[in-house]
């Protein structure tokens, strides 16, 4: 049921961002308040170009991204359903919350890395504990504040120095009920492509309104009782 609702949404989604390609008016709204963050995806994003540049390496545009995701699924034609997109430097992230369907595409390759369910139904279960005087919702900038804290102590629990915190640039996907937090290497000038260490940082899914960490891939241990 999840697929095919990907696949009747995909078709007319292609053909609306030939259209376009501005950024949602509701991320332009809260640009100013979380200002230096956009300027770090921004700046990690041109860098990223400047050195695939360098390297004679192209990456696939936002509209092949989609393509990549419809040919996955088998999709043809049906109704308009636009999806969450997030740009990291290698890879294009495209979301359905309606269903919490994740799509991952290798910028280089273009071939669709993973498909999974995001758990997004715990925070419409949990969204009604607020009143409307307690309500708050969380930024772009506490989102990524959060995640930062959660994967220094992960270094630290694996024994390795929170300082390789900062080879790592954080992205940040606006839903309307979460962010989803990813942290990608960053690639430094004298670093080859193919040199690149096979990393593993943490994923998140981060209640917009309580700021509670909902998932976290790998998954958040549990501590077992004596």
């Amino acid at each position: 049921m999840m697929r095919a609702f990907v696949i009747i949404s995909l078709s007319l989604i292609l053909l609306a961002c030939h259209g376009s390609t501005k950024r949602p008016a509701q991320r332009e709204e809260t640009r100013s308040a979380d200002n230096q963050i956009y300027l770090d995806e921004d700046m990690a994003l041109e860098e990223g170009r400047e050195i695939a540049s360098r390297e004679g390496r192209k990456s696939i545009t936002r509209e092949q991204a989609i393509a990549a995701v419809a040919s996955h699924t088998g999709a043809s034609s049906g109704v308009k359903v636009v999806p969450v997109i997030c740009e990291e430097v290698r890879l294009w992230r495209i979301i359905y919350e309606e269903m919490g369907l994740e799509y991952v595409i290798d910028k280089n390759s273009g071939l669709v890395l993973s498909e999974r369910k995001l758990p997004l139904e715990v925070i419409s279960g949990n969204s009604t504990a607020a009143t409307p005087q307690t309500a708050r919702t969380s930024s772009r900038k506490d989102a990524i504040g959060i995640a930062r804290q959660d994967f220094g102590a992960l270094l630290k629990e694996y024994r390795d120095s929170p300082s390789h915190l900062e080879e790592y640039t954080p992205f940040a996907c606006e839903l309307k009920r979460a962010w989803r937090v990813v942290f990608e290497y960053r690639q430094q000038p004298g670093q080859k492509f193919l040199e690149l260490p096979n990393t593993n940082p943490p994923l998140y899914v981060i209640d917009k309104e309580t700021g509670r960490i909902v998932n976290r891939e790998p998954p958040v241990r549990v501590s077992k009782a004596d």
